[in-house]
């Protein structure tokens, strides 16, 4: 019995043995890949020492990410997990909750950490109103709009952070969807963002705002370009593809779009167009929308015998990139993402130009993770 249960024991350390030597070998010999299409995020290589990192413990916690990120089949391991996860009677993969086959939800965070930062953003956006006149608009998130297919434990958490911002323009969006049959017209099922519906109404709730006639919905051409997108709750999911009915995405087109011109600030580069085509071949298809997220665009329509038109600063997040649209039928735009864009690049521009009216609109999710949102809305003057 004893020499039995000491063989069992060394086949399971050679078997243990055998696995981390394969990872280990599987992860030398492979190529790195330096980003994830399905994620869309950079993907960490492996890490350059040096004495500070590895003293400070910050090249351990570099080389831990690159052995997460350039694990052998990663995916594939990825799609075992979340399929275990479902078998087990859970649903929620990740941080993304399963409402059914067609309907995946990310939830909202329970940190503390989180909650100090939606205050502190808050209270530079309240300030900015008082003394600029701003516009702040608080995306609702998906776990907000569909919190009926949630459990009744979730929505609570749901709703602390709406309460918390007590925006009019968020209450009066989620009572315009709550009147729908389908949310799903207005929010994307395996996407975190507004639909292009989603944004037109949002378009006309700013209307009043911002000081504009909204154009009627049949002014716009609907046109679906893509049939098969798959958006960031499906991507953090982990699920595999055959488990998930995807979703429609349609552009509301007018004439002008295609002539407008889009200028990275950053970069220098200029490009014709509200709608970046190539993004329809990619994994990230919500990327058709200004080719993406830049720290700083300046969008101009050209018509023929163009009046000079009020600018209108926006302060966004991604959320936005859907919406610009249409709010360039009737503003030049300045257009700022303070996740990516540097504090000079803000102060440079509040230094140059004049704004007629300033917009600030991140989801709820955003103003709960990014300090710089709050920097950038103290800087305005």
């Amino acid at each position: 019995m004893k020499i039995a249960k000491n063989t069992s024991d060394v086949i399971f350390i050679f078997l243990i043995f055998i696995m981390i030597v394969g990872m280990g070998t599987g992860i030398a010999l492979k190529p790195q890949k330096s980003f994830s299409e399905r994620e869309n995020r950079s993907l960490e290589v492996f890490p350059e020492p040096s004495v500070n990192s590895v003293l400070s413990g910050e090249f351990s916690r570099q080389l831990s990410s690159f052995y997460s990120d350039q694990l052998p089949l990663r995916e594939e391991l990825g799609y075992i997990y979340a399929l275990s996860e479902l078998s087990l009677g859970k649903r929620e993969c990740n941080g993304v909750f399963v409402c059914d086959r067609s309907t995946l939800v990310q939830l909202p965070s329970k940190s503390s950490r989180e909650r100090e930062i939606l205050k502190n953003n808050l209270i530079s956006a309240k300030e900015l109103q008082q003394r600029h006149n701003a516009v702040c608009f608080w995306a609702p998130r998906s776990s907000d709009v569909f919190e009926g297919q949630l459990p009744q434990v979730l929505h609570g958490l749901s709703a602390e952070a709406r309460e918390s911002a007590d925006c009019q323009l968020t209450a009066r969006m989620l009572d315009l969807i709550s009147e729908s049959e389908d949310p799903s017209e207005y929010y994307y099922r395996t996407d975190h963002h507004w639909t292009t519906k989603g944004a037109y109404t949002a378009y006309r709730l700013l209307a009043r705002e911002l000081g504009y006639e909204p154009y009627d919905e049949d002014f716009f051409r609907k046109e679906t370009v893509a049939t098969d997108f798959l958006g960031t709750s499906f991507s953090r999911s982990s699920l595999p593809k055959d488990m998930t009915v995807p979703d429609l995405l349609t552009l509301y087109r007018y004439d002008g779009d295609d002539s407008a011109v889009v200028a990275d600030k950053t970069t220098g580069v200029a490009q014709q167009g509200l709608y970046e085509r190539s993004a329809l071949d990619r994994y990230d298809k919500y990327r058709i929308f200004l080719g993406g997220n830049h720290a700083h665009l300046s969008i101009e329509l050209l018509p023929e015998n163009q009046e000079t038109r009020e600018k209108l600063l926006i302060v966004k997040d991604s959320f936005a990139n859907s919406l610009i649209p249409f709010l360039a039928l009737h503003f030049d735009l300045e257009v700022i993402d303070p996740r990516y864009a540097t504090v000079s690049q803000m102060r440079e521009l509040c230094e140059q130009e004049e704004f007629g009216r300033t917009l600030v609109l991140c989801s709820l999710d955003t103003l709960s993770t990014e300090r710089t949102v709050g920097r950038f809305l103290d800087i305005i003057d």
